[in-house]
């Protein structure tokens, strides 16, 4: 419902520099990143270095990767 009201609020980042996907992902949500990575700015711009590793190794870690 929040990403629908204000869809720049996935661009936001945490004090470690993770965006909401990544978060998701982190904490084996695999339901709520599967929910945000198609909504959140593909752009590099709205993405750290740390939030696409941390991304990807969850991804992996929950056998999730081809599903993004």
């Amino acid at each position: 419902m929040l990403v629908n009201k204000d869809p720049r609020l996935l661009l936001a980042r945490n004090e470690h520099e993770l965006n909401a996907v990544a978060i998701a992902a982190i904490n084996g949500n695999e339901e709520i990143m599967r929910y945000l990575y198609p909504k959140t700015n593909k752009s590099t711009d709205s993405w750290s270095t740390r939030s696409v590793a941390s991304l990807l190794t969850s991804a992996v870690r929950l056998g999730a990767l081809g599903k993004i």
